[in-house]
């Protein structure tokens, strides 16, 4: 009887760093995608895929709202900055996001 794959989010956000580094820089608008279709097995599962792939985005609009608060000093500002910039972020990986979904569907 087949063992049920386990996933790891670590595993597959790993994945999908480096590989949407090296093929970000050669293949620009199908790079993010195969990374995803990578990460999204290596997940083991659709929300175990989905998480690892948006784990960028939520953690570079934190940092982005603690720095932005930091350096200007009005919290709102830096709140509101931050988040805008993770909402930019989300909508620049939805290659990976696809990726993920098919990935984790088709293999994980």
């Amino acid at each position: 009887m087949p063992h049920p794959r386990e996933g790891s989010v670590v595993a597959a956000f790993g994945w999908m760093l480096v590989l949407s580094i090296i093929l970000g820089i050669f293949l620009p608008t199908i790079g993010p995608f195969i990374a995803g279709l990578v990460g999204g097995a290596r997940a083991g599962s659709v929300k175990n895929a989905l998480l690892a792939a948006m784990l960028p985005a939520i953690l570079t609009g934190i940092i982005m709202a603690l720095l932005s608060t930091l350096l200007i000093g009005l919290p709102i500002i830096g709140v509101v900055f931050g988040l805008s910039v993770a909402v930019l972020i989300v909508l620049n990986i939805v290659g990976l996001l696809a990726g993920a979904l098919i990935g984790a569907l088709i293999f994980g």
